[in-house]
C-alpha cells in the first residue's frame, strides 16, 4: 500500500511527510471524543492522567479515581472538591454541605439536615440552637451569637447584651456571662454602663 498505512492501522497521520505515528494525548485528549478509556470528554483515565495537567478532570465531570481530577476528589464517579474556597459541585455552601463534603456550620446555607455539621437545618441556614452543645457560632451551649440570638439564660457565658435574653451581658467578668436585670437597670430603660440617668 506505497509509504504509510491507512487511517485504520495508522494512529495518525503526520501532515507533512504522511507517514504515519502512534496518538499522543494531545491528540486523543483533545479530539472532543471520549476515547481512550478517559473517563470523561478529553479528561481523566490513564492516558489523559499522566500527560498534562489541562487533561485532568473539572468539577462534576466523570471520573474512575482522585487521579482523574484537577481537584484530586472524585466521589460519586464526579469530580468534587470541597477545600477550594468556592461554591462548586453540589456543595450547600463553599466546600462543605451536600453528599461529599462534611457538614457545614452555623450559619451556612443548607437543604437538609446532612448538609449541617449540627444535622440541624432550619429555614435554609444550619444552626445549632438545639443539640445540646457549644457549637458554631454560639456564645454558650445552644444560645447567643449570629444564629441563636438573644436565647441565653442568667448565668450563660456571652459576648454582648445580644446574647442574652435578658439584654445584659455583664462583660466586666473574666468570662462574662448573662445576668438577671435589677431595678437599676429597668429605671435605666436597659442601660448597662454604669451610668446614671
Amino acid at each position: 500500500m506505497g509509504g504509510g498505512a491507512s487511517g485504520a492501522f495508522c494512529g495518525k497521520c503526520n501532515d507533512g511527510n504522511k507517514l504515519c505515528r502512534a496518538l499522543t494525548p494531545d491528540d486523543t485528549c483533545t479530539d472532543l471524543v471520549q476515547n481512550n478509556l478517559e473517563t470523561d470528554l478529553d479528561c481523566g483515565g490513564e492516558e489523559c492522567q499522566n500527560a498534562n495537567a489541562a487533561y485532568l478532570c473539572a468539577m462534576v465531570k466523570g471520573c474512575s479515581d482522585d487521579a482523574d481530577c484537577a481537584s484530586a476528589q472524585c466521589r460519586g464517579a464526579v469530580c468534587t472538591s470541597c477545600s477550594n474556597s468556592l461554591l462548586d459541585g453540589g456543595e450547600t455552601a463553599a466546600d462543605c454541605g451536600g453528599a461529599d463534603c462534611e457538614g457545614c456550620l452555623s450559619g451556612s446555607a443548607c437543604f437538609v439536615a446532612a448538609d449541617c455539621a449540627s444535622k440541624q437545618c432550619e429555614g435554609g441556614v444550619c444552626t445549632s440552637c438545639k443539640n445540646g452543645a457549644a457549637d458554631g457560632y454560639e456564645s454558650d451551649v445552644d444560645c447567643g451569637g449570629a444564629t441563636c440570638g438573644s436565647s441565653g439564660v442568667v448565668g450563660q457565658k456571652c459576648v454582648g447584651n445580644a446574647d442574652c435574653a435578658t439584654g445584659k451581658c455583664n462583660i466586666a467578668l473574666a468570662q462574662p456571662l448573662c445576668e438577671a436585670l435589677t431595678p437599676f437597670d429597668t429605671c435605666r430603660g436597659g442601660g448597662f454602663a454604669g451610668t446614671k440617668d
